[in-house]
């Protein structure tokens, strides 16, 4: 099964994309934090920062223990039900609430694996905002610029806000490439020709082979 047509170096940026937003953990619930998430573009530069910091923390800390704390603080921006929703499209609506829980479970763990694999530890980036933020109501668009050594990506971050007042990242736009049109093109064809149980059922295999590579993975770096 062909989850995304991104290309693979596009597939790296995205895994930047995502983590460059996410607040520190035990922080988010601070009254700066929660001022800064109140701005999509006070956030996103903020998060810059913050995702540079845990990139390049010092050699005594682990890929494994770095990779946890990008995980933990990924859950803490990412709405993981609104893009699992967005990408399940119209089927979302005949699922059963036991059926919603364990497609979010395995759809929310199969997106964490797929760039904590990706994301290259000790790497530099670096990311502009290139203009203000469209702001429509409780929507909210930002154009950035992202480069690397070897690369540069136009990156569009979707936005909501929140009951709490607080913007969350529901889609990511790569150079014209929406994260969650491709995965509900792939889901959409599993759902029309399978089912519900084939569908989750490929999601949570994707979701051990992934794990089984990131344990293999840092089994190497020991």
């Amino acid at each position: 099964m062909r989850w995304c047509n991104v290309r693979v170096a596009t597939m790296a940026i995205l895994s930047v994309a995502f983590f460059l937003l996410a607040p520190i953990g035990a922080s988010s619930a601070s009254q700066d934090t929660n001022l800064i998430d109140s701005n999509p573009r006070s956030l996103i530069e903020d998060r810059h920062r913050v995702f540079l910091g845990l990139l390049n923390e010092p050699i005594g800390n682990s890929p494994e223990q770095t990779r946890e704390k990008l995980r933990d603080v990924l859950s803490s921006f990412v709405d993981f039900e609104e893009i699992g929703r967005r990408s399940l499209n119209r089927h979302i609506e005949n699922l059963t609430p036991k059926q919603r829980k364990r497609y979010t479970k395995a759809f929310k763990r199969l997106i964490q694996l797929t760039y904590l694999r990706r994301l290259k530890l000790g790497n530099h980036y670096e990311m502009t905002v290139t203009e203000d933020p469209e702001v429509r109501g409780e929507k909210a668009k930002a154009r950035t610029l992202l480069r690397t050594d070897s690369i540069e990506v136009e990156v569009d971050y979707l936005l909501m806000r929140n009951s709490s007042g607080l913007w969350r990242s529901y889609d990511i736009i790569i150079d014209g490439v929406s994260m969650v049109r491709n995965y509900r093109k792939a889901l959409d064809k599993l759902m029309r020709e399978k089912g519900f149980d084939v569908m989750v059922s490929r999601i949570e295999e994707k979701v051990l082979e992934k794990e089984k590579l990131l344990a293999e993975e840092r089994g190497g770096t020991k």
